[in-house]
């Protein structure tokens, strides 16, 4: 079984000063900016804290203490259910038929996301 990485993900409180630093400082480039989730060339990635929150700890972030700020990111192609990325998941349930709303609400991805997809603007 092959897995790759893929990227990290630090979860930010203020979405606008980490990219002016990760920018301006560290000379990153952005991929993809939707907001709440911007993406960098290379794989580094901001999620905001809030949206963080809401996807992955279904509103129930606990306080700073012991909360991840961070996620890294791994993918194989042996078990597609748990891995497989979320760009090729979207467009395989377009190709079932599923509507972009029903696709968000199956993936739980924002509607942003799932257009960017849908329009072929991400990911490589």
């Amino acid at each position: 079984m092959e897995i790759a990485f893929r990227g990290l993900s630090f979860f930010v409180r203020d979405m606008e000063r980490a990219k002016e630093f990760y920018i301006d400082v560290l000379g990153q480039e952005v991929s993809l900016d939707l907001g709440v989730n911007v993406e960098f060339v290379g794989g580094l990635a901001l999620w905001e804290r809030g949206y963080v929150n809401d996807l992955l700890f279904e509103g129930k972030m606990p306080g700073d203490e012991g909360v991840p700020r961070m996620e890294v990111y791994f993918e194989t192609n042996a078990v597609k259910e748990v891995a497989e990325p979320m760009d090729a998941v979207v467009l395989r349930l377009a190709d079932k038929g599923l509507s972009a709303d029903e696709i968000a609400e199956r993936t739980m991805l924002p509607m942003p996301v799932i257009e960017a997809f849908l329009r072929g603007e991400c990911c490589d």
